[in-house]
Protein backbone atom coordinates (compact mmCIF):
# COMPACT_ATOMS: atom_id res chain seq x y z
CA UNK A 1 0.00 0.00 0.00
CA UNK A 2 1.56 3.21 -0.86
CA UNK A 3 2.41 5.83 1.61
CA UNK A 4 0.84 8.98 1.92
CA UNK A 5 3.26 11.82 3.16
CA UNK A 6 2.25 15.92 4.13
CA UNK A 7 5.01 17.74 3.41
CA UNK A 8 4.91 21.30 5.22
CA UNK A 9 7.63 23.84 3.97
CA UNK A 10 8.05 26.69 1.18
CA UNK A 11 8.35 26.61 -2.05
CA UNK A 12 11.00 28.24 -4.22
CA UNK A 13 10.17 28.98 -8.18
CA UNK A 14 14.46 28.80 -8.48
CA UNK A 15 16.10 26.64 -6.12
CA UNK A 16 16.46 23.13 -5.54
CA UNK A 17 15.34 23.33 -1.76
CA UNK A 18 12.30 22.30 0.29
CA UNK A 19 9.08 21.33 -1.36
CA UNK A 20 11.41 21.53 -4.92
CA UNK A 21 13.62 18.62 -3.31
CA UNK A 22 11.02 16.53 -1.26
CA UNK A 23 8.13 15.93 -3.82
CA UNK A 24 9.98 14.28 -6.43
CA UNK A 25 12.75 12.45 -3.71
CA UNK A 26 9.72 11.27 -1.99
CA UNK A 27 7.86 10.48 -5.03
CA UNK A 28 10.91 8.24 -5.78
CA UNK A 29 10.89 6.34 -2.69
CA UNK A 30 7.33 5.39 -3.33
CA UNK A 31 5.41 7.66 -1.23
CA UNK A 32 2.76 9.92 -2.09
CA UNK A 33 4.16 13.60 -1.57
CA UNK A 34 1.47 16.20 -0.64
CA UNK A 35 2.75 19.31 -0.30
CA UNK A 36 1.50 21.85 1.89
CA UNK A 37 3.56 25.28 1.15
CA UNK A 38 3.50 28.02 4.03
CA UNK A 39 5.63 30.85 1.82
CA UNK A 40 6.45 31.35 -1.95
CA UNK A 41 10.05 32.32 -2.80
CA UNK A 42 10.92 33.84 -6.22
CA UNK A 43 14.70 31.53 -5.54
CA UNK A 44 16.85 30.50 -3.10
CA UNK A 45 18.04 32.69 -0.88
CA UNK A 46 21.43 31.97 -1.32
CA UNK A 47 23.24 33.65 -4.76
CA UNK A 48 20.09 35.37 -5.83
CA UNK A 49 19.59 39.38 -5.38
CA UNK A 50 16.54 40.81 -4.13
CA UNK A 51 14.36 37.62 -4.37
CA UNK A 52 11.13 37.20 -2.60
CA UNK A 53 9.02 35.79 -0.04
CA UNK A 54 5.61 35.85 0.43
CA UNK A 55 4.25 34.12 3.15
CA UNK A 56 1.02 31.54 2.45
CA UNK A 57 0.44 30.99 5.45
CA UNK A 58 -3.46 31.73 5.37
CA UNK A 59 -3.96 29.41 2.74
CA UNK A 60 -1.94 26.84 4.58
CA UNK A 61 -4.04 26.89 8.21
CA UNK A 62 -7.37 26.82 6.05
CA UNK A 63 -6.29 24.07 4.31
CA UNK A 64 -5.18 22.55 7.08
CA UNK A 65 -8.67 22.96 8.93
CA UNK A 66 -10.36 21.36 5.95
CA UNK A 67 -7.90 18.37 5.87
CA UNK A 68 -8.73 17.67 9.68
CA UNK A 69 -12.45 18.34 9.16
CA UNK A 70 -12.76 15.96 6.53
CA UNK A 71 -10.39 13.26 8.21
CA UNK A 72 -7.51 12.57 5.88
CA UNK A 73 -4.81 10.92 7.54
CA UNK A 74 -1.24 11.02 6.42
CA UNK A 75 1.40 8.45 7.22
CA UNK A 76 3.92 10.57 7.75
CA UNK A 77 3.90 14.48 8.39
CA UNK A 78 7.66 15.98 7.14
CA UNK A 79 8.00 19.44 8.12
CA UNK A 80 11.16 21.30 6.80
CA UNK A 81 12.55 25.16 6.03
CA UNK A 82 9.04 26.86 7.60
CA UNK A 83 10.54 30.53 8.04
CA UNK A 84 8.42 31.74 11.32
CA UNK A 85 6.95 30.68 14.52
CA UNK A 86 3.21 30.80 13.26
CA UNK A 87 4.36 28.43 10.69
CA UNK A 88 6.40 26.40 13.04
CA UNK A 89 2.98 25.99 15.40
CA UNK A 90 0.99 25.13 12.16
CA UNK A 91 3.48 22.27 11.83
CA UNK A 92 3.04 21.30 15.90
CA UNK A 93 -0.63 21.07 15.06
CA UNK A 94 0.13 18.32 12.73
CA UNK A 95 -0.14 15.17 14.75
CA UNK A 96 -3.81 15.92 14.22
CA UNK A 97 -3.34 14.59 10.63
CA UNK A 98 -0.87 11.88 11.26
CA UNK A 99 -2.79 8.07 11.22
CA UNK A 100 -2.26 6.30 14.44
CA UNK A 101 1.04 4.64 13.51
CA UNK A 102 2.54 7.58 11.57
CA UNK A 103 5.67 9.15 11.64
CA UNK A 104 6.76 12.67 12.41
CA UNK A 105 9.87 13.90 10.48
CA UNK A 106 10.99 17.39 11.39
CA UNK A 107 14.02 18.78 9.75
CA UNK A 108 14.33 22.52 11.69
CA UNK A 109 16.20 24.27 8.44
CA UNK A 110 16.73 27.83 9.93
CA UNK A 111 20.60 28.02 10.00
CA UNK A 112 24.04 27.08 8.79
CA UNK A 113 27.71 28.06 9.30
CA UNK A 114 27.58 29.09 12.82
CA UNK A 115 24.00 31.50 12.24
CA UNK A 116 20.36 31.59 11.70
CA UNK A 117 19.40 32.40 7.90
CA UNK A 118 18.18 35.92 7.17
CA UNK A 119 14.70 36.82 8.54
CA UNK A 120 14.65 34.47 11.17
CA UNK A 121 15.34 35.39 14.55
CA UNK A 122 15.11 33.14 18.17
CA UNK A 123 11.40 33.40 18.26
CA UNK A 124 11.53 30.55 16.07
CA UNK A 125 14.19 28.43 17.41
CA UNK A 126 12.09 28.65 20.77
CA UNK A 127 9.26 27.31 18.48
CA UNK A 128 11.20 25.16 17.23
CA UNK A 129 11.93 23.18 20.05
CA UNK A 130 8.48 23.00 20.78
CA UNK A 131 7.98 21.24 17.64
CA UNK A 132 10.17 18.84 17.94
CA UNK A 133 8.09 16.93 20.68
CA UNK A 134 7.13 13.53 19.68
CA UNK A 135 9.04 14.09 16.80
CA UNK A 136 10.02 10.33 15.41
CA UNK A 137 12.93 11.38 13.90
CA UNK A 138 15.04 14.84 14.07
CA UNK A 139 17.20 16.18 11.24
CA UNK A 140 19.44 19.09 12.35
CA UNK A 141 22.77 20.32 10.92
CA UNK A 142 25.45 21.04 13.35
CA UNK A 143 24.16 24.84 13.34
CA UNK A 144 20.84 23.87 14.16
CA UNK A 145 21.69 21.22 16.88
CA UNK A 146 23.54 23.53 19.13
CA UNK A 147 21.01 26.20 18.42
CA UNK A 148 18.52 23.49 19.74
CA UNK A 149 20.68 22.31 22.75
CA UNK A 150 21.48 25.57 23.64
CA UNK A 151 25.34 24.59 23.37
CA UNK A 152 28.25 26.72 21.61
CA UNK A 153 28.57 26.34 18.39
CA UNK A 154 32.29 25.69 17.84
CA UNK A 155 34.79 24.57 14.40
CA UNK A 156 36.35 22.27 16.17
CA UNK A 157 35.05 19.20 18.09
CA UNK A 158 35.14 15.73 18.42
CA UNK A 159 32.43 12.61 18.53
CA UNK A 160 32.15 13.14 22.01
CA UNK A 161 30.60 16.75 21.59
CA UNK A 162 28.53 15.45 18.84
CA UNK A 163 27.02 12.63 20.63
CA UNK A 164 26.30 15.05 23.57
CA UNK A 165 24.14 17.15 21.36
CA UNK A 166 22.22 14.46 20.02
CA UNK A 167 21.85 13.00 23.12
CA UNK A 168 20.51 16.35 24.65
CA UNK A 169 17.82 16.78 21.76
CA UNK A 170 16.55 13.79 22.37
CA UNK A 171 16.54 13.66 25.53
CA UNK A 172 15.23 16.80 26.55
CA UNK A 173 13.10 18.01 22.91
CA UNK A 174 12.28 15.11 20.81
CA UNK A 175 12.10 11.75 22.35
CA UNK A 176 12.64 10.46 18.69
CA UNK A 177 16.01 9.47 16.71
CA UNK A 178 18.51 12.10 15.80
CA UNK A 179 20.14 12.68 12.94
CA UNK A 180 23.27 15.46 12.88
CA UNK A 181 24.15 16.18 9.54
CA UNK A 182 27.07 18.44 7.66
CA UNK A 183 29.50 16.80 10.42
CA UNK A 184 33.22 16.49 10.13
CA UNK A 185 34.45 13.60 12.37
CA UNK A 186 37.31 12.40 10.51
CA UNK A 187 40.25 14.38 8.01
CA UNK A 188 38.70 14.87 4.61
CA UNK A 189 35.50 13.56 5.40
CA UNK A 190 31.99 15.20 5.99
CA UNK A 191 28.96 12.93 6.96
CA UNK A 192 25.71 12.57 9.36
CA UNK A 193 25.90 11.50 13.13
CA UNK A 194 22.79 9.38 13.85
CA UNK A 195 21.43 8.14 17.12
CA UNK A 196 18.77 5.80 18.21
CA UNK A 197 18.90 6.60 21.93
CA UNK A 198 21.18 3.08 22.27
CA UNK A 199 24.15 3.81 20.16
CA UNK A 200 25.52 6.55 17.76
CA UNK A 201 27.30 6.12 13.96
CA UNK A 202 28.86 8.25 11.58
CA UNK A 203 27.92 7.80 8.22
CA UNK A 204 30.28 10.01 5.92
CA UNK A 205 31.73 10.47 2.47
CA UNK A 206 34.74 12.19 1.17
CA UNK A 207 34.78 15.82 1.28
CA UNK A 208 34.91 17.79 -1.75
CA UNK A 209 36.32 21.21 -2.10
CA UNK A 210 33.02 22.68 -2.69
CA UNK A 211 30.29 23.99 -1.06
CA UNK A 212 26.96 22.83 -1.92
CA UNK A 213 23.49 24.10 -0.83
CA UNK A 214 20.57 22.23 -0.07
CA UNK A 215 21.95 19.07 0.79
CA UNK A 216 20.35 19.15 4.22
CA UNK A 217 16.91 18.67 2.03
CA UNK A 218 17.82 15.80 -0.11
CA UNK A 219 18.95 14.06 2.46
CA UNK A 220 16.19 14.45 5.17
CA UNK A 221 13.53 14.11 2.08
CA UNK A 222 15.55 10.74 1.11
CA UNK A 223 15.54 9.16 4.90
CA UNK A 224 11.89 9.89 5.09
CA UNK A 225 11.04 8.19 1.77
CA UNK A 226 13.14 4.92 2.51
CA UNK A 227 11.96 4.84 6.32
CA UNK A 228 8.48 4.94 4.40
CA UNK A 229 9.82 1.85 2.73
CA UNK A 230 10.55 0.05 5.20
CA UNK A 231 14.07 0.46 5.76
CA UNK A 232 15.56 0.90 9.38
CA UNK A 233 16.53 3.40 10.66
CA UNK A 234 20.42 3.29 10.42
CA UNK A 235 20.11 1.56 6.61
CA UNK A 236 18.37 4.31 5.80
CA UNK A 237 20.65 6.80 6.97
CA UNK A 238 23.45 5.07 4.94
CA UNK A 239 21.22 4.70 2.11
CA UNK A 240 20.16 8.47 2.35
CA UNK A 241 23.91 9.55 2.84
CA UNK A 242 24.36 7.79 -0.17
CA UNK A 243 22.19 9.40 -2.41
CA UNK A 244 23.32 12.92 -1.20
CA UNK A 245 26.97 12.35 -1.87
CA UNK A 246 26.15 11.15 -5.35
CA UNK A 247 24.26 13.86 -5.92
CA UNK A 248 26.91 15.91 -5.02
CA UNK A 249 29.63 14.50 -7.52
CA UNK A 250 26.53 15.19 -10.28
CA UNK A 251 26.61 18.56 -9.06
CA UNK A 252 30.42 18.92 -9.29
CA UNK A 253 30.28 18.56 -13.11
CA UNK A 254 28.25 21.49 -13.72
CA UNK A 255 30.65 24.60 -11.86
CA UNK A 256 27.95 26.94 -12.34
CA UNK A 257 25.35 25.38 -10.83
CA UNK A 258 25.38 27.13 -6.66
CA UNK A 259 22.05 26.89 -5.27
CA UNK A 260 21.20 22.99 -4.54
CA UNK A 261 22.04 19.48 -5.83
CA UNK A 262 21.58 17.98 -9.25
CA UNK A 263 19.49 14.84 -7.32
CA UNK A 264 17.60 13.93 -10.66
CA UNK A 265 19.75 11.73 -12.43
CA UNK A 266 20.46 9.92 -8.92
CA UNK A 267 16.92 9.59 -8.34
CA UNK A 268 16.97 5.57 -10.01
CA UNK A 269 19.31 5.11 -6.98
CA UNK A 270 16.00 5.19 -5.02
CA UNK A 271 13.85 3.20 -7.15
CA UNK A 272 15.88 0.09 -6.68
CA UNK A 273 13.95 -0.23 -3.40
Amino acid sequence: MTKRVLVIADMCTVGQCSLSVALPVLSACGAEACPLPVALLSSHSVGFKGYSRNSTVNCAEEAFRRLVASGTRFDAVFSMYLGGAREARLAQSADELLADDGMRIVDPAMADFGKLYPDLDEKLVEETRSLLAGADVVTPNLTEACLLARAKYCERYDEEFVLDLAKTIRRDLSGGNVVITGVRLKEGTIGSYAYDGVRGEYVSHRMEDRVCHGAGDVFSSALTGLMLGGKTFFDAVRRAEDFTYASVKETLLDPDHFYGLHFEKCLNMLLKG
